[in-house]
């Protein structure tokens, strides 16, 4: 079973009163399933594309200003 997903953005306040918070982007997920030599033993790869993380200060306009931003 192979298959890519559009993965989701996900943002984590840092407490619930702070005005600061990451955003980590998990840009595209793949899955390929692979056999060996005995069609018994499956082999399952997970790879992200376009992974990265940011911090972030919110404004007192519910803007998004950027701290810091990191691609792994």
């Amino acid at each position: 079973m192979n298959f890519t997903l559009n993965a989701p953005q996900i943002r984590i306040l840092i407490n619930l009163y702070s005005n600061k918070s990451i955003l980590i982007e998990l840009g595209k997920l793949q899955m390929n399933t692979g056999s060996r030599n005995s069609s018994s033993i499956k082999q399952h790869g997970i790879t992200f594309d376009n992974f990265s993380a940011s911090r972030f200060i919110e404004n007192d306009k519910n803007e998004l200003i950027l701290l810091e931003y990191l691609s792994l």
